[in-house]
């Protein structure tokens, strides 16, 4: 049997905070409150098993990521000729290879794989209880949008092509495109979540073969952004303010793949089964 299981567990955290007696203030050119996370496992379990009458073979993988992102501006005047950004971006991909191999000539093989793949955690902007004034003068602010590297619509999947590049899309990652936001204030909140599990298992007797294999994907956890309580160019007027951007955005893609073969001179048995859960 093979066994495997991998956790990464963090919190990444950018702030500007005062207190309810002490404003936090900051005049510059440009201001920055960004948090950024990038969390990547991969787990490859194989087991197999030979015997003169009998072989089991198996493998079970876990794989858990919880990462917490927060860009906080909280009680605090921020002026900026060019642009006042607050920005949290995070990243989560778990990758989950397994197999098993059973066979004998005897009486019974008997192989399975089990997976259980989980993503959770959120990702913040918050902007509360401040006096911001972004004039927007110093260019553009550039964010990182999510995008799949197989982009679609429901139009395009029509013909042969277009069905061999959805199969293409469901098992890459995801990509990220620069986006040039406008000069001035902007909140902008992403995060995207890749699961790919797959697990095959095979085996072979002279009477009996039963071989199973299940995945479970989860996929939970929360991205936003608030702006509360917040003054957003109050001084100045429509022509001397710079431009406003408040902006979530949250990609998942979950991806499964099983096989299962048995061989047996009386009695095979082969069977797969996949749960997948965004909440």
């Amino acid at each position: 049997a093979a066994l495997g299981g991998d956790r990464i567990n963090a919190n990444t955290t950018a702030e500007v905070i005062g207190d309810s007696t002490t404003t936090s203030k900051i005049f510059a050119r440009n201001i920055e409150t960004k948090a950024t996370a990038d969390a990547d496992i991969l787990n490859i379990a194989v087991g197999a098993a030979g015997g003169g009458q009998v072989a089991v073979a198996g493998s079970f993988g876990i794989n858990m990521i919880e990462d917490n992102v927060y860009a906080n501006i909280t009680n605090s005047t921020l002026g900026a000729y060019g642009n006042i950004a607050a920005v949290t971006q995070s990243d989560e991909r778990i990758r989950n290879f397994a197999g098993a191999l059973s066979a004998t000539f005897g009486v019974a093989a008997v192989g399975g794989n089990v997976a259980v793949n989980k993503i959770d955690g959120k990702t913040i902007t918050t902007v509360e209880g401040s006096d911001i004034t972004a004039q927007g003068n110093d260019g553009g602010y550039i964010t990182y949008g999510a995008v799949s590297k197989g982009e679609l619509n429901a139009d395009s999947l029509k013909s042969e092509e277009s069905k061999n590049k959805a199969a293409k899309f469901q098992i890459e990652n995801f990509e990220r495109k620069a986006v040039n936001n406008k000069g001035g204030f902007i909140a902008d909140s992403s995060s995207t979540h890749a699961i790919q599990a797959v697990l095959v298992t095979a085996g072979g007797a002279g009477t009996a073969a039963v071989e199973l294999g299940v995945d479970v994907n989860l996929v939970g956890g929360a991205t936003k952004t608030v702006v509360k309580e917040t003054d957003i160019n109050k001084a100045l007027d429509a022509v001397d303010a710079g431009s406003v951007a408040i902006k979530a955005v949250d990609f998942t893609n979950s991806y499964s793949f099983l096989v299962n073969a048995a061989v047996a001179g009386t009695a095979a048995v082969a069977g797969a089964g996949a749960v997948k859960i965004t909440a």
